[in-house]
């Protein structure tokens, strides 16, 4: 991965879209895209006995249009040598993320899809990190045993229990508010922490479908400082909503 320069979708700035969409441009310019977006969340954060003519509702076609551009800004998926260990590898198979993490990266929607379009998924099986780009968990980063020892402990999930049956892999559901901001300012940044609840809700059924949910544990309340500094999120641009972590199940004798 390291020597493929590439453009990653994080590093695509929303505002580089040049599709002639009237719903897009109305919203941000090429000259001044912050001062057009802050009108943007001035207006749609008004109330009042009729709408106001130039706030308007996130409109579907629009959304598919601008999220089938971003996918399209994607690297192309990573051929893999599987005679290499998946850690050294630059993403990991279809089986092996359904081994690991206990659902199909198929059975989600594509990128930039649905709840994909202001969501994304980070994974952390042993001590490497992955996000879900595309149709694959591409390796991200590795982390150190500090950063290890943090996300494990109580300083990142100080109500959930770490012990022998903690497997170590790790979900982080991130929400990326400014992409539907863009479209729709304050409801559209609302509505980016919904799509990460249907995130949830999405992976949960999936590993319940594979009977698998009863190891997994959802944390709401950490420390998303702690998560952001291990996962590289700054908090802002990407906020970690949700975490879940992986529990081996106990044998049946010593239940």
């Amino acid at each position: 991965m390291t020597t493929n320069d590439a453009t990653l979708s994080e590093q695509v700035s929303l505002h580089a879209y040049d599709g002639n969409d009237p719903a897009w441009l109305d919203r941000i310019s090429g000259w001044d895209p912050v001062a057009r977006l802050g009108e943007t969340f001035l207006l749609n954060a008004q109330v009042g006995e009729q709408a106001l003519p130039h706030a308007r509702l996130i409109s579907p076609q629009a959304l598919e249009r601008v999220g089938s551009w971003l996918a399209g800004t994607l690297h192309e998926e990573f051929a893999i040598d599987e005679s290499h260990d998946w850690a050294v590898r630059a993403a990991l198979t279809d089986d092996e993320t359904f081994n690991h993490l206990g659902f199909r990266v198929g059975d989600l929607p594509s990128a930039y899809e649905d709840w994909r379009f202001s969501t994304e998924i980070y994974a952390l099986i042993g001590d490497t990190a992955f996000l879900l780009m595309n149709n694959q968990f591409v390796r991200y980063r590795r982390l150190s045993d500090e950063e290890l020892g943090q996300v494990l402990s109580a300083r990142t999930a100080p109500f959930h229990t770490v012990d022998d049956r903690t497997t170590g892999t790790v979900l982080v559901i991130a929400a990326v508010p400014g992409r539907l901001g863009a479209f729709g300012g304050l409801r559209g940044q609302r509505r980016s922490l919904v799509a990460a609840g249907e995130a949830i809700g999405h992976l949960q059924r999936l590993w319940e479908q594979a009977s698998v949910g009863d190891q997994w544990s959802w944390e709401r309340e950490f420390f998303d400082d702690a998560c952001g500094r291990v996962f590289g999120l700054d908090g802002l641009e990407r906020v970690p909503v949700a975490m879940a972590y992986q529990r081996e199940l106990p044998r049946k004798e010593e239940e």
